[in-house]
């Protein structure tokens, strides 16, 4: 079988096994920012980074095993970095909820509305 081959299936069964392991294993995967505000999920030796554009759907994403970057093929590259999104958005909601702040942001929203009706 020809090399060209034989890497996308292994970039491919790569892939897979990294989205499963994200979407079914969340919690063993940390969350970091780098130096250029760029988020990452970090794992044993994997280490996934989006870099944003302008355009979200340009955002690149690059996948790291040991300080070597990874290729995957483009379609993915594509589900990997939705996999990652989903990951940080669930933290987000997450951490909204552990803090409870959406309890406390609608009362203060209501007390300016009574404010300003009777001035």
């Amino acid at each position: 079988m020809p090399v060209f081959i034989r890497l996308r299936l292994a970039a491919v069964r790569l892939a897979r096994a990294l989205r499963r392991s994200i979407l079914d294993e969340s919690k063993n995967w940390d969350i970091e920012v780098d130096e250029d505000g760029r988020p990452s999920l970090s794992a044993g030796p994997f280490r996934l980074v989006i870099t944003p554009r302008a355009v979200r759907l340009f955002d690149a994403f690059h996948l790291f095993c040991d300080g070597a970057e990874i290729w995957l093929p483009l379609w993915w590259r594509l589900r990997l970095r939705n996999a990652v999104r989903l990951v940080l958005a669930e933290n987000a909601l997450d951490m909204l909820e552990a803090e409870k702040l959406t309890e406390t942001a609608k009362p203060a929203r209501a007390a300016r509305r009574r404010q300003k009706q009777s001035a």
